[in-house]
């Protein structure tokens, strides 16, 4: 599967966007909130679809958010795979928001890191549910 973060796994659909705010189960790790819906058969569509998030109060400068944003996405690309391979077994798909919630300097390996532990939870609340 090549390592891109392509336009049909964004999550753009202001529908899907309150659906997922309004009825999505929350999942904290570290710096990472992670309000997931989990949906029947993906169909056509991609398997998993993501929306990345930065608020304004937590990160004040654009320059800030922005990076913060890109490494979030770059953290998703190279990860993808860990809950691709859980959702096609089961035939599922989820619909996920990664909000960062803090506006401190960090490094690529400690997202990286936040983002793997995150994707572990959330595989395994999937699983149970």
């Amino acid at each position: 599967m090549p390592l891109l973060f392509s336009k049909s796994e964004r999550l753009s659909a202001k529908r899907d966007i309150e659906t997922l705010f309004s009825e999505g189960k929350n999942l904290r790790q570290g710096k990472l909130l992670l309000k997931y819906v989990v949906g029947g058969d993906a169909g056509s569509g991609s398997q998993v679809k993501v929306l990345i998030v930065v608020p304004k109060r937590s990160v004040r400068l654009a320059v800030n958010r922005n990076r913060i944003k890109r490494l979030l996405r770059e953290a998703f690309r190279i990860n993808r795979d860990l809950i691709v391979d859980f959702l096609s077994n089961s035939n599922k798909s989820v619909q996920i928001a990664v909000i960062w919630s803090d506006g401190s300097e960090l490094l690529f390996s400690e997202v990286d890191q936040l983002y793997k532990t995150a994707l572990a939870k959330l595989i395994k609340a999937l699983g149970t549910a």
